[in-house]
């Protein structure tokens, strides 16, 4: 089998156990369910994954690599801030959403690693990743608006996350203004963040 087409299958893979794994979390589901929901049998999965965190880990790697870059189309050719601001406002409550359970996964699985029930350092390379792009819409935002991000990469990302985190825990509590309390939370912070 060729290189491409392991990556193929393993990427398949992967986008299959999202769909369950968005469902159940990490600690309520096995490869075993997973295989069970999906056309491969356990067997397979088991060739090209190690363990259940491997799987787990791309599965999150797919869905995150995908929200980047639909967040960085977004801001793509905007020529304001106000644009910049309204583009990743509209990309937040969109996410929060519509793609709201596998977002709750990804909270679920990077506190797993906490335990070391999965790769910590993998879990460092995908939170790096949403971190940069978080620090590109700011940066994007405070160039067009003649300022400077104020804060350090980190720490803009910690906030906006949390702010995130705390909508998308109020969204699945059921509570219909999460999404306009999402906004006005961001708007709120943004002189924290560029000045």
């Amino acid at each position: 089998m060729t290189v491409a087409r392991v990556g193929d299958r393993r990427t398949h893979l992967a986008q299959s156990a999202l769909e369950v794994l968005s469902e159940t979390g990490y600690a309520n589901t096995g490869v075993r369910d997973i295989a069970q929901r999906s056309s491969y049998s356990h067997g397979v999965l088991h060739y090209y994954f190690k363990d259940k965190s491997a799987l787990i880990l791309e599965a999150v790697r797919l869905f995150k690599t995908g929200c980047v870059e639909r967040y960085d189309a977004a801001i793509d050719g905007v020529t304001t801030a106000a644009g910049v601001l309204a583009a990743f406002e509209e990309r937040l409550v969109d996410s929060l959403v519509t793609d709201g359970r596998l977002h709750r996964l990804w909270y679920d699985v990077r506190t797993q690693g906490w335990f070391g029930s999965v790769d910590g350092a993998a879990l460092a390379e995908i939170d790096a990743l949403i971190e940069a792009m978080v620090v590109r819409v700011l940066d994007t935002y405070a160039r067009l608006s003649g300022l400077r991000l104020r804060v350090e990469a980190a720490t803009a990302y910690a906030l906006v996350d949390g702010l995130f985190q705390r909508a998308l825990q109020e969204h699945f509590q059921g509570d219909e203004n999460a999404p306009r309390a999402l906004v006005a939370r961001v708007r709120e912070a943004m002189p924290l963040l560029v000045g």
